[in-house]
């Protein structure tokens, strides 16, 4: 709101400033607008506008609705976690008109905005408003199970890079089997709650096949999350010396290669656009006076022009990939107040999964049965991928002959369980042939009962016939 001693300057309505603050937490938490909307509007939590109107101030002061005062909606939510002004930046000409006469305000590309950093002092920190803006860049449906995956746009098939489908079912499926001694009996699996890989999936709905079956729980896959997430925050805070170091080393080994690269690649592209610049003035004035015809002068424009955008866009990849490695150091302090945040985590939450993950590769199984193994990549926000050291030793005697036992008895039970598997599905099968020929019979001898009936109506009949 305004500085009442000053009107070009604004302060922080810290009872204003907490509802923000809640609601981008609570979008942190995976949570989407229209939830959140639902939650304001049950806790009775009063809306942007009638909180402006009841104050006499806001661009509806005199005409807002005073019978809802609670009514948020979705696409409030959606404007306020967008707006920059809750990190201390003013937004200008976010609309337009085409001329003085026009009624009708348009809303102005983001390139035509014009921003300015550092005008008042910031609601939310920078890190938590850009996470919030990555987090809305995917939409997130609740599924029959009732919430939303807080997963979604996080998973990604390692080998053809597309993101895996989560497959997710309130109930599981039923199964009919008889025991060894004959009993029926009746199963049910849990609920479904699964990753596949999307090119598969949908090259299988079209009797096609793309890529392979890329298939992983959803349980499997948050014990991977919460361990790594447990045992870096752990290195990290008993080693954090260790830790930068290593981040720095192995940061500095990559970008002081790539950043003499890049910066060459930007002054290049820097001078050949001021080249463009003076050839396509050049051609204005060659045209201007008669000395080059309109259609090649149009035909050059358009070449120039088009040469210009291409170098336009690889001079703003260019100075964002500069930024990411002058900015490398702040990464790290970034990560480091992190995991000082969650660093006796013993539970995996929504709000940890968003702020620790970044994105997860998932690689094709390896193996079969209770060997198949699948290998996951996870890449951590600021730092990437992140393996925590692995101090290698000798194994003692005893520990050698430990393993060998374990390795043993989990042996042994695998070829049991295979055998009580097989006599299982051996005696269902016998079972269920039984109970085949059995309805065979069944069904047999009702029609030799029908065909009884059917022939004494008929001699009944004939003689009823003889008689009359």
């Amino acid at each position: 709101m305004k500085d009442p001693e000053n009107p070009d300057h604004w302060i922080i309505d810290e009872e204003a400033a907490e509802v923000v603050r809640r609601i981008y937490r609570m979008t942190i938490e995976g949570k989407g607008p229209y939830q959140i909307a639902r939650e304001l509007s049950e806790e009775k939590i009063e809306r942007p506008s009638y909180y402006l109107g009841k104050k006499g101030l806001g661009n509806h002061a005199s005409n807002y609705d005073k019978e809802n005062p609670y009514m948020w909606r979705g696409n409030q939510v959606t404007t306020l976690i967008a707006r920059p002004e809750y990190i201390g930046k003013t937004v200008n000409f976010r609309t337009f008109k085409n001329s003085y006469k026009d009624k009708k305000t348009k809303r102005a590309d983001k390139e035509d905005w014009v921003v300015f950093d550092d005008t008042q002092e910031p609601i939310v920190d920078e890190e938590t408003w850009l996470l919030a803006q990555k987090l809305r860049q995917n939409v997130r449906k609740a599924d029959p199970m009732g919430e939303p995956n807080v997963l979604t746009g996080k998973i990604y098939c390692a080998d053809c890079g597309a993101p895996m489908y989560n497959h997710r079912q309130r109930k599981g499926r039923e199964r009919i089997y008889y025991t060894a001694k004959g009993e029926k009996r009746t199963s049910h699996s849990n609920p479904a709650d699964c990753y596949e890989c999307s090119t598969y999936n949908l090259g299988c709905q079209r009797y096609d096949r793309h890529c392979t079956c890329h298939h992983i729980s959803t349980k499997a896959l948050k014990s991977i999350i919460l361990k790594t997430i447990q045992e870096t925050c752990h290195y990290v805070s008993l080693n954090e010396r260790e830790f930068v170091y290593s981040l720095q080393e192995e940061s500095a080994m990559k970008d002081i290669a790539v950043s003499e690269t890049v910066k060459n690649r930007i002054e290049r592209n820097q001078k050949r656009v001021h080249e463009l610049d003076m050839l396509i003035r050049k051609i204005y004035e060659d045209n201007v006076i008669g000395r080059l015809p309109d259609r090649l002068f149009q035909s050059m424009l358009t070449d120039y022009e088009n040469e210009q955008n291409e170098l336009n866009k690889i001079i703003e990849t260019d100075t964002a990939d500069m930024q990411r490695i002058i900015g490398g150091q702040n990464n790290v302090e970034r990560f480091l107040k992190l995991v000082k945040k969650y660093e006796n985590i013993t539970e995996l939450t929504p709000a940890m999964i968003n702020e620790f993950i970044d994105k997860i590769l998932v690689h094709e199984p390896q193996g079969k049965g209770a060997d198949r193994t699948t290998e996951v990549e996870i890449y951590l926000n600021y730092v990437g991928q992140f393996q925590v050291p692995v101090e290698q030793h000798e194994p003692t005697e005893e520990e050698r002959i430990a393993a060998e036992k374990e390795a043993e008895r989990l042996r042994r039970k695998r070829e049991s369980n295979r055998k009580y598997m097989k006599k299982i599905r051996e005696k269902s099968k016998e079972f269920a042939e039984h109970e085949r020929i059995a309805e065979e019979k069944s069904s047999d001898s009702n029609v030799c009962v029908e065909q009884n009936v059917t022939s004494k109506s008929n001699r009944q009949k004939v003689k009823g016939e003889k008689i009359a």
